[in-house]
């Protein structure tokens, strides 16, 4: 079923006059009427010498075998080395192209080519263009005509040598061709591995090769003045004996310089020490001795060392004694450091501090935010009587909060803010004597900064976020008036839209979960996958969704009637959001929150062109459909506040409005005229939608008017030298307005167009219900009369008139008068 909506898509996106469905991959226009079928590749072959060096080319035949066949495409070609087994899944891939250089590598092994056919499709939904992978007979790979040089008798001039000799190595070069020798390939080996960068025929001794046996290996290379066709001109790789292991050179012993040693000189405190390592012959330096002497007598090793009470009144020296690891001499003489002769025991034991009780400034035992915290502590000085160098900060979960700064021995401020919300705060002291070590971090008990914070979109379809931080078992309750469709102007009784829930901290509400409920399951983890089973199944919810429901029986909707209809978006455009909240904690007032007078909610509908502080409920601001973003139509408020509600300073401002929802909707001529009696002024655009559109974001040109047709007798986009570029859908129907099949009859199981603005009725089967706000959406779609398109950026060659339509229709309301008053509903990529 889920493919037939996707064959009505395609039917109406190319032409008005062509109804009914077909199979996915059916073109009426270009196969016949027929299916197209996958293309075929034959004859596979092989032509080449298969000599190295030789170049092997595939050749194949492609089929498409269908009543108008299409054209190869993009087909995939591979090289393959033919391992013997059956399994072809696991042969090395060799190359991608028609043709294949042989190498060396290649030489003895069996090559095979493969080809998968594609076509280029001839539809957007021709899906039949990738046909099966077939596969050549392999060919043998050979050495062609001549024979590969050869390397002997590869030799060393010195076979017991020593660090810094030079070693000179030797082979005998012959090739059954008699070709000269070229430019054969040397390397050199200590214990088997690699030496870096030792691709000569002579090679001096390293230190790093001390102790380690030699080899040297060449590769033979010739010539090939004959010019012998695929002639090998590499042979193969011959060592040598290996060396006995390479002694060390004999030269100067290591020295130490410049010991230093580092640290306070106090008891607990942990000294360190640095050296130089130098060797005139370049030998590494091995294990160094390393030794810390008190009075000249070794206490312990290594660079660092932790002064104890036996160092007062001592010398303490750092000795260290230099050891090569390459090379001989090992062992150089011992360096001392200066002496430490002043260690000193701390002058006072660390003090004790007392934290206090934290102070709110409220006066109150829930302090909120905006309260002020004070906390302070109590230094007892010690036996010494030195001065207080305590540290103190406020922090929070454990870490100090920017920005707070305690001054020592004095009480510190931490003034509440949102941030502190839900995190545990405390105030620590760490204590310290000037004369002492640094003891133990105390801290007051945790405190809580009580408070509420309100985020979100105003948006249906959007959520709300309460945070409720530091009380017991808060009872909340969200509250929207739904009784009608009037907007603003009927938001006088908001009622419990949700459950009361008691004993959490925080919440989310869903603004139209109601609505939403009529056609899946919104809780949270157990949503039902739209695609796969609900309405259309195109993944998201729509006014299609909304007409299953009703031909299901779970919803009710009228036209031009809000008494017993269900409960949908029209009910919301235009409303706000209230929330209560109740505390169980003696003396806390239940506090009640305003949506739109919440500044960390944002979004929202404004309504009133004289107070830009009000705002209401927003229908779908941006809705998906495939690759491209819709942007609602914009309000007569909106158009007049523009930049300061986030909009263009420039956005078009409407020729009129249309009601809805209580709202004034903006309507949009396509080409200025002169100013009538109606009383709007203009902004001087001489192309009002499409600049409604280009000037909707603070960055022009983020939005564009989009199309809906193009043929013979239309100009898709009539508005391109104003900067209007939309997305197209399609390169060869380039529609952004289209008329989709959404929907499956009940009875008949019959698809029925229209993705907004569509209602099936059951004995009506293709029956338009003309009401204005989108169910599922809350967005306008038309007048009272269903009149009231939404304008396109399509014009009519001849007439130059503007194409409108209803609301994603396409092609659907005509050819109108560009003086007409239109919605404007503006699109973007996705």
């Amino acid at each position: 079923m889920r493919n037939g909506f996707k064959r009505c898509a395609v039917a109406l996106a190319i032409s008005t006059v062509i109804t009914g469905c077909n199979d996915d991959n059916i073109t009426p226009n270009n196969n016949n009427g027929n299916a197209y079928d996958a293309p075929i590749a034959t004859e596979l072959s092989i032509s080449g010498d298969s000599y190295v060096n030789s170049t092997l080319t595939a050749n194949y035949k492609f089929i498409d075998p269908n009543f108008s066949p299409r054209p190869q495409g993009n087909s995939v070609y591979s090289w393959q080395l033919d391992d013997g087994d059956k399994d072809l899944s696991n042969d090395v891939s060799i190359g991608s192209t028609k043709t294949l250089l042989l190498t060396d590598a290649q030489l003895d092994q069996l090559v095979y080519f493969c080809v998968t056919p594609k076509a280029v499709a001839a539809t957007a939904t021709d899906k039949n263009i990738t046909g099966d992978k077939k596969c050549s007979t392999s060919v043998l790979v050979t050495a062609g005509d001549g024979n590969k040089p050869v390397a002997s008798n590869a030799s060393i001039d010195n076979t017991k040598p020593t660090v810094g000799d030079l070693l000179t190595g030797s082979y005998d070069y012959a090739d059954d061709d008699n070709d000269p020798q070229g430019a054969s390939t040397f390397r050199w080996l200590a214990d088997d591995t690699a030496i870096n960068d030792a691709t000569a025929q002579t090679l001096t001794l390293a230190n790093t090769q001390e102790g380690k046996a030699i080899e040297f290996c060449v590769t033979p290379v010739s010539t090939n003045p004959d010019n012998i066709a695929n002639s090998p001109l590499v042979g193969d790789e011959v060592c040598s004996d290996a060396t006995a292991a390479a002694q060390p050179l004999s030269g100067a012993a290591p020295t130490a310089s410049k010991p230093i040693i580092t640290g306070e000189h106090s008891v607990g405190t942990t000294l360190a020490a640095t050296y130089e390592y130098n060797d005139i012959d370049g030998d590494l330096q091995g294990t160094s001795v390393m030794e810390w002497q008190r009075d000249a007598t070794t206490i312990a090793n290594g660079l660092t060392y932790t002064l104890v009470a036996e160092d007062i009144g001592a010398s303490i020296t750092f000795v260290v004694t230099p050891m090569a690891q390459t090379g001989l001499e090992k062992q150089g003489a011992a360096v001392v450091s200066d002496a430490i002769t002043d260690v000193q025991r701390p002058e006072g034991p660390v003090p004790t501090v007392t934290v206090n009780t934290v102070n709110n400034d409220s006066g109150t035992a829930y302090p909120q935010v905006g309260d002020t915290l004070t906390a302070s502590y109590n230094f007892s000085v010690s036996s010494t009587g030195a001065a207080d160098a305590s540290t103190a900060s406020w922090k929070a979960n454990g870490t100090a909060i920017d920005g707070i700064s305690c001054d020592t021995g004095a009480s510190c401020d931490l003034p509440l803010t949102d941030a502190q919300l839900g995190k545990d705060l405390t105030y620590c002291v760490t204590p310290k004597a000037i004369d002492s070590a640094v003891g133990d971090e105390v801290c007051t008990d945790v405190a809580k900064a009580y408070g509420i914070a309100l985020t979100g979109t105003l948006e249906f379809g959007k959520k709300l976020e309460l945070a409720v931080s530091g009380y017991d078992n808060p009872t909340i309750e969200w509250q929207v008036d739904v009784n009608n469709i009037d907007g603003p102007a009927g938001d006088i009784a908001p009622t419990t839209r949700n459950e009361v829930k008691t004993g959490t901290a925080a919440q989310t509400f869903l603004i139209g979960d109601e609505v939403f409920k009529q056609i899946i399951d919104t809780t949270e983890g157990n949503r039902i996958d739209l695609d796969a089973s609900i309405g259309n199944k195109n993944g998201i919810i729509d006014d299609a969704d909304w007409a299953q429901a009703s031909l299901a029986g779970n919803v009710t909707m009228d036209s031009g009637s809000a008494d017993g209809n269900t409960i949908n978006a029209a009910h919301y455009v235009g409303k706000d959001v209230k929330v209560i909240v109740t505390f169980k904690e003696e003396g806390v007032d239940p506090i009640t929150f305003i949506a739109s007078k919440t500044a960390a909610v944002t979004g929202g509908v404004y309504y009133d062109k004289d107070d830009v502080s009000k705002r209401g409920i927003e229908p779908v601001r941006e809705l998906t459909f495939g690759t491209v973003v819709y942007h609602r139509p914009i309000t007569l408020a909106e158009a007049h506040h523009n930049a300061k509600i986030g909009f263009g300073a420039t956005v078009a401002y409407p020729r009129y409005t249309k009601l809805a929802t209580g709202i004034d909707w903006a309507v949009y001529r396509a080409i200025s005229v002169p100013a009538d009696d109606e009383g709007i002024p203009f902004n001087n655009s001489a192309f009002p939608a499409v600049d409604s559109c280009l000037n909707l974001s603070p960055t022009k040109g983020q939005w564009h008017l989009p199309v809906s047709r193009s043929d013979s007798a239309y100009t898709a986009n009539g508005y391109a030298a104003q900067g209007n570029n939309p997305p197209m859908t399609d390169a060869d129907k380039p529609y952004t307005l289209i008329k989709l099949a959404n929907a499956i009859h009940k009875d008949t199981n019959a698809p029925v167009n229209g993705l907004l603005g569509t209602y099936i009725h059951r004995t009506a089967p293709n029956a338009k219900l003309d009401y204005k706000i989108s169910p599922t959406t809350g967005r306008i779609l038309n007048d009272d009369d269903g009149s009231t398109a939404h304008w396109s950026a399509t014009v009519h060659t001849a007439t130059n008139n503007t194409n409108s339509v209803l609301f994603y229709e396409a092609g659907g309301s005509g050819n109108n008068d560009s003086t007409y008053g239109r919605f404007v509903s503006c699109v973007r990529a996705k």
